[in-house]
């Protein structure tokens, strides 16, 4: 029998009612259809990938709510999220309700190459049948056994050894030892510039930039000053402790085995800051030690090491007193532990006697200076001084920029030599004499050439001229070694010949002067040194007495060695 026009349009008209119906049921419940299985799977995707909120649960907002919170206090311990969650089994208890059993497992050691989770359990989840679909209840005790309601996690960490900066010999240039931190909390200072004119008295500041960083600071942070020995707090105590404003620190620290060796090169380590903290949330958290320029920054990640922690169930603040359930049961058993990892030795090729050498010599520098020394048989950065009156902590050393000095100079003596000119040619003479090459562990500005004029450092200009001694092109190393992994030099196309070397002797040791800037480039036992002091001038005077600084440089760099 065929039907009707009319009919077969009614009919359709049914079909789009009950599609729209459908479809509202849908949306309305999202999980419509679903089994216990199914649900439970979903619940436990969303558990594993953090999206708790989109998962099935009975009430999805205080579900991901309430793993949030039970998550905060794992951020300390790196866990995060835990790699896998799966649904074992699904078994159903009643007309309406199922339990499903759920396998976690948790990757407690980040820089494991297989990735395999080392921290594994089971829990039971409800799943409950709501109208015409599943969804999963969120309890505690879903994440964790021990979580009974009115507990949580709490965590106990113990701080990670950190490694070690080696010289050149493997001596350790760095040292475990008791140090006071010195630092401001803003919300006590009563008279800033009092206080730092009394800091500025007693210790050895900055005082602009320690305003700067006060000014910029929230009234209860803990703005860092200067971090002493235990020894030399106690020397300053008296002049210090009672300043209004002032706050302390005590705790063990790694530091330079000598006070003063190095302070740039190496850097330092303190406690966390508000705004480092607030600038990477995920690695550096409140309390944690970090490294704060030089080796000590740039090799946080080898040098720092893995904290250890405790991981326990205890009590939840303002919970539930009243509640019949037991809150916690095993409480004195810790649920994982993890022991510290010692952090990764850097090892350099800084020479202790040398570098202690220029730490004298840019100390006495008449104004900021930076200083590297060379040695000219292996192309090794014996050693790397910054610092002098005035300065303001900026690596002039390894990062200063500067034109007209010598290396300037030896650039384009040997692109005349060559019987070249313009930049370009000037740019390969620049990267002949391996002062472009300067992946050395640290950051550091390469030569360069521009508009015809070329650009040095201390450390590249010590660089030409070591290559100029040797005869043949020689490529700087600093870091040789870190975190287990051997740092190779980097690699340099092309180079200079005997005869073109020949020809820049005379220019690769001597005194330089530019506007505004003085230079000693010398060479003594085998080591060349490359010394910047801003400030100087071009006057007769001031070219004598950096003659007279170049041999005095030589004689300590000759006792030195």
């Amino acid at each position: 029998m065929r039907m009707g026009r009319p009919q077969a349009m009614l009919a359709g008209i049914v079909l789009a009612v009950l599609a729209l119906v459908i479809a509202l049921f849908i949306h309305l419940d999202p999980e419509l259809g679903s089994t216990p299985e199914s649900a439970a799977r979903r619940a436990a995707e969303s558990l594993q990938d953090g999206a708790v909120a989109h998962g099935p649960w009975t009430d999805p907002a205080k579900a991901a709510l309430d793993y949030r919170q039970l998550r905060l206090p794992l951020r300390a311990t790196g866990l995060g999220t835990p790699r896998v969650v799966d649904v074992l089994e699904v078994e159903e208890t009643g007309p309406g309700s199922a339990v499903a059993t759920l396998s976690w497992g948790w990757l407690t050691s980040p820089d494991n190459p297989a990735g395999a989770p080392d921290w594994t359990y089971t829990t039971k989840m409800e799943v409950t049948k709501h109208r015409l679909s599943w969804r999963a209840v969120f309890e505690p005790s879903a994440v964790h056994p021990r979580l009974t309601p009115g507990a949580r996690f709490a965590v106990s960490v113990t701080p990670a050894e950190r490694g070690q900066i080696l010289s050149g010999s493997g001596e350790a240039l760095t040292s475990t030892d008791v140090v006071v931190e010195v630092g401001i909390e803003p919300s006590r200072v009563e008279d800033l510039d009092a206080l730092l004119v009394e800091l500025a008295r007693h210790l050895d500041v900055d005082v602009e930039a320690l305003r700067a960083r006060v000014e910029r600071a929230a009234e209860h942070d803990f703005v860092p000053v200067i971090t002493l020995r235990e020894s030399d707090y106690l020397d300053a105590a008296a002049q210090i402790r009672l300043l209004p404003g002032t706050v302390f620190r005590k705790s063990e620290r790694s530091i330079p085995f000598e006070q003063g060796f190095a302070p740039v090169l190496l850097g330092s380590v303190g406690e966390a800051t508000a705004e480092e903290i607030h600038a990477d949330p995920a690695r550096v958290h409140p309390g944690e030690l970090v490294g704060r320029g030089g080796l000590q920054e740039h090799c946080e990640q080898e040098l720092a090491g893995i904290d250890g922690y405790e991981l326990r169930v205890e009590p939840q603040a303002g919970g539930d007193e009243d509640s019949d359930e037991p809150v916690l049961t095993d409480s004195d058993e810790p649920v994982l532990t993890v022991d510290p990892r010692t952090g990764r030795p850097v090892r350099t090729t800084i020479d202790i006697d040398v570098q202690q050498a220029v730490d004298r010599i840019v100390a006495d520098s008449p104004g900021p200076a930076g200083m590297v020394v060379v040695d000219s048989d292996t192309g090794h950065v014996f050693a790397v001084g910054s610092g002098g009156a005035g300065s303001d902590g900026f690596d002039r050393a390894l990062l200063g920029d500067y034109t007209g000095g010598p290396g300037t100079g030896l650039a384009g003596t040997l692109a005349e030599v060559r019987g070249a000119s313009g930049g370009g040619a000037l740019d390969q003479a620049v990267r002949d004499l391996g002062m472009a090459a300067v992946d050395i562990g640290l950051p550091a500005v390469a030569g360069s050439a521009s508009d015809e004029i070329a650009h040095s450092s201390p450390l590249t200009t010590a660089v030409a001229a070591a290559s100029v001694h040797a005869g043949e092109v020689r490529v700087p190393q600093l870091v040789t070694e870190a975190g287990g992994r051997e740092r190779e030099p980097a690699a340099v196309d092309g180079g200079i010949a005997p005869e073109e070397a020949a020809a820049l002797q005379d220019l690769a040791e001597g005194v330089f002067t530019a506007p505004g800037s003085g230079w000693v480039l010398g060479e003594t036992a085998g080591l060349v040194f490359a010394l910047v002091i801003e400030g100087a001038d071009e006057s007769q005077t001031a070219e004598s007495q950096l003659h007279d600084l170049a041999e005095q440089v030589r004689r300590d760099l000759a006792a030195a060695r």
